[in-house]
């Protein structure tokens, strides 16, 4: 039996739930999650990149909210704009990134991986 919109009003009514509350709630749950992710995320990449940084992970991330949190403070302009730059800036070298190795196979001075040592097929086994 398929549920109606009916039946979420009908249930917040019996249990005594404010319907405009659930939205809010809901994104405010799912800005958490993503937030959270993605500064794991971040803090993955910047301890690979260097290691020495691997016993600071919950620090790092910390600095990471509270810069975030900070800058989310100074209002929708600021922010943003503070946000944005970053973000078209990656945007861009991603463009680049791809454009270059499109160019370099098209013209052929790709770089290939070159294998030492290779497994024949067949021969190894997990």
């Amino acid at each position: 039996m398929a549920a109606s919109p009916g039946d979420l009003v009908a249930l917040l009514a019996a249990t005594g739930a404010q319907t405009e509350t659930i939205p809010p709630s809901r994104v405010l749950i799912t800005i958490g999650s993503v937030t959270g992710v993605s500064i794991a995320a971040g803090i993955f990449a910047v301890t690979s990149l260097a290691p020495s940084l691997s016993s600071h992970k919950v620090v790092l991330s910390l600095a990471c909210l509270a810069l975030i949190v900070l800058v989310n403070l100074r209002g929708i302009r600021e922010s943003g704009l503070t946000f944005a730059l970053p973000t078209y800036a990656f945007v861009t070298a991603m463009f680049v990134l791809v454009g270059v190795g499109l160019a370099k196979t098209l013209f052929g001075s790709a770089p290939h991986a070159h294998v030492p040592n290779p497994i024949a097929t067949g021969a190894g086994g997990i």
